[in-house]
């Protein structure tokens, strides 16, 4: 197994005047000088011959044989489980998997060194995470050293017991921020949906949590378009894979600096081509 698209080969001959013919991966014999030097190679296996003439023209009938597999592709990691707006859990579990098999995985939060995952599949802080935001991050590396980039997923470890704090209040004479939400753009490909959404001024953006939709948050430090991702929950997926769609409710929260917070929702239908 080789992590390049070049390889190289020398071959020497029981008689000092023979010359050489090289077949790739089952072509036809043709002349070649060592050494032999194979560059753009194919993701995968690959059987290179090389045969012995002499000055009497005989060819050696059991050509020399080696056979070899390219691999210059790095792994892509896919984060499938996990908080991804606000979590009260200090210790929450990610899964995720690799579009390649027999990878090995390394994880880290915030700034920490990436170090082997819990489990083959899973990782859980192995100490209590404090309050507020963290990031979460898994990349994988391959049987030929390849190693992928890293997948990511940011959070926050909030604290469901204490008390919530009471709304700002916008100051008098202020003009009051607006949020628009824009036509859901569905792709049937994943199941899922992008919902446009406008705002006036600076402040965070979350779609909240409910039976069928995962939560999600962004923050934005002025007047911004964001596009918020929709997907189903797990009861609401195996729906989707099961009809093929699935009815929601998509709840926007935004809280503008300084403001009260504005609400707004949309009705969609997520669709999954089966």
């Amino acid at each position: 197994m080789s992590d390049s698209t070049s390889a190289g080969f020398q071959v020497e001959s029981t008689e000092s005047d023979s010359s050489f013919e090289c077949s790739l991966d089952g072509r036809d014999f043709t002349l070649c000088s060592m050494p032999v030097g194979l560059s753009g190679l194919g993701q995968g296996t690959h059987s290179f011959e090389v045969r012995a003439i002499n000055a009497m023209d005989n060819f050696d009938p059991t050509p020399a044989v080696w056979s070899f597999s390219v691999d210059s592709i790095a792994p892509v990691v896919t984060i499938e489980s996990g908080p991804e707006a606000t979590t009260g859990l200090r210790r929450p579990e990610f899964r995720f998997r690799s579009s390649e098999p027999d990878v090995v995985f390394a994880c880290r939060f915030d700034g920490d060194p990436f170090a082997a995952c819990a489990e083959p599949n899973a990782e859980i802080p192995p100490a209590a995470l404090s309050y507020g935001p963290h990031t979460f991050a898994v990349r994988a590396t391959d049987r030929t050293g390849n190693v992928g980039a890293a997948a990511t997923r940011s959070f926050e470890v909030i604290d469901r017991d204490r008390p919530s704090e009471p709304e700002p209040v916008p100051p008098p004479g202020r003009a009051s921020a607006t949020v628009k939400l824009g036509r859901p753009k569905l792709d049937p490909s994943h199941g899922t949906a992008i919902l446009p959404v406008t705002v006036s001024a600076a402040g965070r953006v979350t779609l909240r949590r409910t039976r069928a939709i995962r939560p999600r948050a962004k923050t934005t430090k002025g007047p911004a378009k964001l596009r918020l991702k929709v997907a189903a929950r797990a009861a609401a997926r195996k729906a989707l894979r099961r009809r093929g769609r699935v009815r929601a409710l998509a709840r926007i929260v935004y809280r503008p600096a300084g403001q009260a917070p504005i609400e707004r929702k949309k009705r969609l239908v997520l669709k999954l081509d089966r």
